[in-house]
């Protein structure tokens, strides 16, 4: 009985994927972490926040890395180990217009700051 709990939860784990968190919402929560100051330390918002840039980053480096394999055009140009500071990139995400943060992916967000950054030529 126990075992099919388990084999329920994670097949709904797996038939229901997390949607991706998007660039107004990572910055609300970035924004809500400063409000705190030094409690911010304690929130579990931090985890979320690194685990979502940390999921979006090897996405990317994922999708870069399959396109070159298959001989494709790759859809960014990371030089092998450049990695975007936190600053960087919530500077860039800070200069995205509301309308279109409420819109884009973390992901898609990281992207446009990897392309401005690293143009593939």
């Amino acid at each position: 009985m126990k075992f099919r709990i388990i084999l329920a939860v994670a097949l709904i784990g797996v038939a229901a994927p997390a949607s991706a968190m998007t660039v107004a919402e990572f910055m609300a929560k970035v924004d809500a972490l400063k409000a705190k100051g030094p409690l911010a330390l304690f929130s579990s918002d931090i985890g979320v926040l690194k685990a979502e840039g940390m999921s979006a980053g090897e996405s990317i480096k994922r999708d870069q890395e399959t396109a070159l394999a298959a001989g494709r055009p790759a859809p960014t140009c990371v030089p092998k180990g450049s990695k975007l500071g936190q600053n960087e990139l919530l500077t860039y995400f800070g200069k995205i217009p509301p309308a279109q943060a409420r819109t884009l992916s973390v992901k898609q967000g990281m992207v446009g700051l990897i392309r401005q950054k690293w143009p593939c030529r």
